[in-house]
């Protein structure tokens, strides 16, 4: 039979709040309504709490002073109850209690929050109420109880919170103190309102956001100085985010002799990054038509390295340069991809930097290198028995590098693959190539166009070459080779991009796997190892400066990527979010906004990222007019966003009159833990 979903909520919420517990458990039990008691003499500030665990709940933010003076007045006045329990136990039977709370969980802001169907829902309320995912009975009973048991969403944050409240077990009681300290910060936060100029900065969107981010900073393990000095700088942020930029937030001019937009070696045909930093800008580095940000595995730092054969952790890292080359056609198809590196911290003798990586994520054998103006130029692979070329057996160590570098080796005939017996399937090829599926961008979705391609490459491996024929003319192998040319594909590696596009902007990530440290090349110490290096690069083809309007605003719709890793020595996980981005051009301010941020897999893990960012255009006018960037500091991170301006400006759809598209990076770092975010952002205006 259909329960009575307010009795058998009381019952279940011990155990739901946490996740345990299922529908089945709860279905035979009712509850007969009746009225809820109220405490005598009851005040307006008995009902402070409570008003602020509904901010809480449904928009993931304190309560601003308005807001906590009217509902107040409004429960106070209906004398209802001034616990949260009570309160949702109420729900069925008070018309006054239901209009209240269906108020908050109907709202726009609310549904911004808690989007999708009804496990995305759940999971979003689990997010933001607990700081955690659902384990999968708590999920199966709130789906469940929505679906099919008759709890209403507008209902469904507060029976969360309230049960998670009085939970007694292990998990329960870090819920409840999580809760409880993120009301304590929530009503420190509206107590310091005070005045009228902070009273209006906490208001729209941009404050929501940054309110939001502080609440999602609180932990059970936070102190009252930790809180107290998150409130303050959440002030300070709130301050600063209505103030328009003066000319010390906008970005300096670049000199005008450096260029601020695209000019691919390649051709007309291509869309590039730029292959010069200009300068690092809050973490963030600008280079003539991009922005970008890498890192590095944290296993680099440990002496004797733990993972001789792989790599993990995350770390920011400013130094070197990666630029990303697409053969894109005007409609955004991409056809060929190339990514450039250098001066990562990648040597294969110990003493200087390996060459410069030159990936083009090819399908046949080959050489590639850079011509005279820069441009990508192939070549026939020399033979293994070439020793001009392949001259470590003549040289040794001193051997030319760049002749290991950038070849591409199989397929091949006649000469087979040579893997460890270990290996059980061993590969006969490198790569792919590129391989390409449209978005929905073209008819005003968010969803860009993506193009994908990874490599298993062989740099730096001396059995590329012979050894020394023997007198008579005979081929000889160098020590530890069991054929002619390298043994197999991945030797030494690999590496992958994955670009995310429109028209003129993209946002391309990549990785690579090196192999550092060789003895062959006369390393010493015995370690050997892997090393990686990750980043995320948004380029394409620049607004002139002289285009970008000064008057005006401007909308674009996007996503978010990136990579975070929860502290130093855990593997990074890939996320994915909502990039809503405004533009005031007469004021110089950008406001992004990134939501619904999330693991990009199955688990659809919560990844904290700051919900709103103001960031500062350059003077109108100067050489950085198509250039923004800020600085981040939140009460958990903190490092630096910048992006650029892309296509020309058009006064299509409803978004304003602007440049057709955006795109940025961000990198954050919390310098207690260790936790990383590298992350980047697209948009286009709709």
């Amino acid at each position: 039979m259909r329960y009575s979903i307010r009795g058998s909520l009381l019952i279940a919420l011990a155990l739901a709040g946490c996740g345990g517990g299922t529908p089945g458990d709860q279905a035979s039990s009712t509850f007969k309504g009746q009225t809820v008691a109220v405490p005598q003499a009851v005040t307006v500030t008995d009902y402070n709490t409570v008003v602020q665990e509904l901010y809480i709940a449904y928009f993931g933010r304190p309560a601003d002073t308005t807001g906590l003076a009217n509902f107040t007045a409004q429960l106070n006045n209906a004398q209802l109850p001034t616990d949260i329990q009570s309160l949702n136990a109420a729900y069925s039977s008070n018309p006054t209690v239901r209009a209240l709370i269906d108020g908050f969980g109907n709202s726009d802001e609310s549904k911004v929050l808690y989007p999708g169907d009804t496990t995305s829902f759940i999971t979003a309320i689990y997010r933001n109420v607990l700081n955690r995912a659902p384990d999968a009975a708590g999920l199966n009973f709130w789906v469940t109880a929505v679906d099919k048991n008759g709890l209403t969403r507008a209902n469904a944050s507060v029976s969360i919170m309230a049960g998670a409240l009085i939970n007694q077990t292990a998990q329960g009681q870090i819920d409840a103190t999580l809760i409880n300290q993120r009301v304590a910060a929530a009503s420190k936060f509206t107590s310091v309102l005070t005045t009228p100029d902070l009273v209006n900065a906490y208001k729209g969107n941009t404050a929501a956001g940054i309110a939001r981010d502080m609440l999602a900073a609180i932990t059970e393990t936070s102190t009252s100085n930790s809180i107290d000095a998150a409130v303050n700088l959440t002030m300070y942020q709130l301050a600063k985010a209505v103030t328009a930029p003066t000319t010390a937030d906008m970005p300096a001019p670049v000199a005008a002799t450096t260029p601020m937009t695209m000019s691919c070696a390649d051709g007309a045909s291509y869309q590039c990054s730029g292959d010069t930093v200009v300068r690092t800008e809050n973490g963030v580095a600008l280079t003539s038509s991009g922005v970008q940000v890498h890192g590095r595995s944290t296993s680099d730092l440990l002496v004797p390295n733990p993972a001789k054969t792989g790599a993990f952790g995350l770390a920011a890292w400013n130094t070197g340069l990666a630029e990303v080359r697409l053969a894109k056609a005007s409609s955004g198809v991409v056809s060929s991809a190339a990514l450039l590196l250098k001066d990562l911290g990648l040597s294969w003798d110990g003493k200087v930097e390996r060459p410069q990586i030159i990936e083009t994520f090819r399908t046949t054998q080959g050489r590639i290198q850079l011509g005279t103006n820069g441009a990508l130029v192939s070549s026939v692979l020399p033979p293994s028995s070439d020793l001009a070329f392949y001259n470590y057996a003549t040289a040794g160590i001193t051997a030319t590098q760049a002749n290991y570098a950038n070849n591409a080796y199989f397929p091949r005939t006649g000469n087979p693959s040579r893997c460890d017996a270990s290996v059980s399937s061993c590969p006969t090829d490198e790569s792919a190539g590129v391989q390409y599926a449209a978005g929905d961008w073209r008819t005003g979705g968010r969803e860009p166009d993506v193009a994908r391609a990874s490599r298993l490459h062989e740099d730096g491996d001396i059995h590329a070459g012979d050894g020394v024929p023997t007198s008579s003319g005979a081929t000889t192998l160098l020590p530890g080779a069991t054929g002619p040319g390298v043994p197999f594909p991945g030797a030494k590696g690999y590496r992958q991009i994955f670009n995310w596009g429109l028209q003129y902007a993209n946002l391309a990530t990549w990785l690579t796997q090196d192999t550092v440290q060789m003895v062959d090349w006369g390393a010493t110490g015995g370690d050997e190892h892997n090393k990686n290096r990750r980043g995320l690069v948004a380029f394409g083809e620049v607004t002139d400066t002289a285009s970008v309007p000064a008057t005006g605003t401007a909308t674009y719709s996007g996503i978010v990527y990136g990579w975070q890793a929860g502290s130093a020595t855990v593997d990074p996980s890939v996320f994915r979010g909502t990039a809503t981005i405004t533009v005031d051009f007469a004021t110089r301010r950008v406001n992004l906004s990134f939501t619904h941020t999330a693991t990009y897999d199955t688990a659809e893990t919560y990844v904290a990222i700051p919900s709103y960012v103001p960031a500062a255009i350059g003077q109108t006018g100067t050489t950085a007019t198509n250039y923004f960037t800020a600085s981040l500091t939140t009460a958990a991170f903190s490092g630096g966003l910048s992006g650029r301006f892309f296509g020309p400006v058009v006064s299509t759809g409803t978004g304003g009159v602007g440049p057709a598209e955006i795109g940025g990076a961000l990198t954050l770092t919390n310098s207690s833990t260790g936790a990383t975010t590298l992350g980047g952002f697209i948009g286009r205006k709709q």
